[in-house]
Order: structure tokens, then C-alpha cells, then sequence
């Protein structure tokens, strides 16, 4: 099918916005946010502990700044690591990683 003037398009923020601020942090979804894309794609990880963090990968060392898997920490351990990776990282020196509570927080806003 071609896409015609009539058709809806529907633009995604994946894992926020993020060309501006980190993936899957909570200023990259502030941003989507506040620029009404339609929808904020993101992936979910569950801990030792079980709580849902929301990262890419199944592990940290792309995005912390520590090594392992997500789900052989408990959330409480997970606190201690900062995201040192990503667009404009320069600007969000304390970032953690966030939990699916605190997004869908975010979203309700």
C-alpha cells in the first residue's frame, strides 16, 4: 500500500528521545514527552530482586558505568552505578538507571 495525505503516521520516540539526552533515561522521556510524540518506546529488565529497570541491553556495560547483568543485581546494588553513556551525557552527570515505576510515572504526567 502507498501512504497517501489521508493516512495517519504516527511518530515514535525510540527509548525517548534519544538524540538529545541517554536511551532509556528520564530526561530522554521528558523530552519525547514534552514534544507529544505519539508514542515512547522502551525496554524492560527484571532484577535479582525483582524490580522492572529500564535499559537496552540485559546488562549495564554499554551504559554504566559498571559491568553484569541487570538480573544479577538487586535494584538497590543497580542505584550505585551511573549512565555514562549517551547523547548530551555531558548534561546529566547523575543519571541511574530508571526503574518501569518511575517511567510509567513520568508518562502519567
Amino acid at each position: 500500500k502507498i501512504i497517501t495525505n489521508d493516512d495517519p503516521v504516527y511518530i515514535t520516540a525510540h527509548r525517548g528521545f534519544s538524540g538529545v539526552a541517554p536511551e532509556n533515561t528520564l530526561p530522554a522521556f521528558e523530552k519525547a514527552c514534552k514534544e507529544a510524540y505519539y508514542a515512547i518506546e522502551c525496554d524492560i529488565h527484571l532484577t535479582k530482586d525483582n524490580h522492572w529497570i529500564v535499559c537496552h541491553n540485559s546488562s549495564i556495560d554499554k551504559t554504566c558505568n559498571g559491568t553484569g547483568e541487570i538480573s544479577d543485581y538487586t535494584l538497590e546494588e543497580l542505584r550505585k552505578f551511573k549512565i555514562t553513556f549517551g547523547n548530551g551525557i555531558e548534561k546529566y552527570p547523575n543519571l541511574q538507571l530508571p526503574t518501569l515505576d518511575e517511567y510509567l510515572d513520568l508518562c502519567a504526567k
